[in-house]
């Protein structure tokens, strides 16, 4: 067999880079998303920019655990959590309640998706009245998605492309501007029952692909979109499927994060 005749190599796995603020996010907003991707064989990067140390460990506070004792636990939770979700994940140490932007952390995340090559970015909305690090850790991303494109930024890499940002769904959606448009019933599996996350396309180009054609209006928004893959409990997918039928216009929201704890199984995705 001559060069000429050889098989072209097979191209590199989709990946997936998911910009979080605190060590508890990426489970809560896009497990689903993320158990999706890693399930199709794509490459998941979390980059965990806090543990959530300070403001969202109070149990932790409350037992008289020291600063680095609780960073510990936070970490062996997230890397535990990564591990059934199948993906990778990456902390910033960069300090919670408030996080605070600085040169030497836009680096490292230009960095990261120099490194990665992402497809798809998911990150947290612009607005959250209720946590500041949130819309914090939107501008950071989104930021350093910008310059992991400009040639003549300094850093190691090669520059990415203009992959598509995704919004996963917060706490309070109706209180934080969060109007999806288009809610998609992504993946059944023998480890999973129904998935469900609430994600807002920010970009202009659609990548993240659906596994089913069951599609449901949740709301409207000028030029934005959702993708839904989290995991939701049995009961709370019978909920989704009547109010389906049943009401019009679903609120943005109906299938929020908290489902996902009911339905997660620790036995991985398949």
């Amino acid at each position: 067999m001559t060069h000429a005749d050889a098989p072209a190599p097979p191209p590199p796995p989709r990946s997936t880079l998911v910009v979080t603020a605190h060590a508890g996010d990426f489970v809560w907003r896009a497990g689903g998303a993320i158990a999706l991707a890693s399930s199709r064989g794509e490459k998941v990067t979390i980059a965990c920019l806090t543990f959530g140390e300070r403001g969202e460990s109070a149990r932790a506070w409350r037992e008289g655990r020291t600063l680095e004792e609780i960073k510990a636990i936070r970490r062996e939770e997230a890397e535990r959590a990564a591990a059934i979700l199948g993906a990778e994940v990456r902390f910033f140490d960069a300090g919670d309640y408030p996080l605070v932007a600085s040169a030497e952390l836009t680096d490292r995340l230009v960095a990261v998706h120099r490194e990665t090559q992402p497809d798809v970015v998911l990150t947290h909305p612009v607005e959250d009245p209720y946590n500041g690090d949130h819309p914090a850790a939107n501008r950071m991303a989104l930021e350093a998605r910008v310059l992991a494109q400009a040639i003549g930024y300094p850093g190691p890499g090669e520059i990415i492309g203009a992959p598509p940002v995704f919004y996963f769904e917060p706490h309070q959606p109706e209180m934080s501007g969060f109007r999806p448009e288009v809610l998609l019933d992504t993946v059944q599996s023998s480890a999973y029952t129904t998935s469900y996350d609430l994600f807002v396309k920010v970009s202009q180009r659609a990548a993240i692909r659906p596994v089913s054609s069951r599609i449901c209006s949740v709301g409207r928004a000028p030029s934005t979109f959702c993708w839904n893959s989290a995991l939701a409990s049995t009961s709370a997918a019978r909920k989704l499927t009547w109010s389906r039928r049943r009401t019009p216009t679903p609120r943005p929201g109906l299938a929020c994060g908290w489902f996902f704890s009911a339905g997660f199984s620790s036995s991985g995705a398949s």
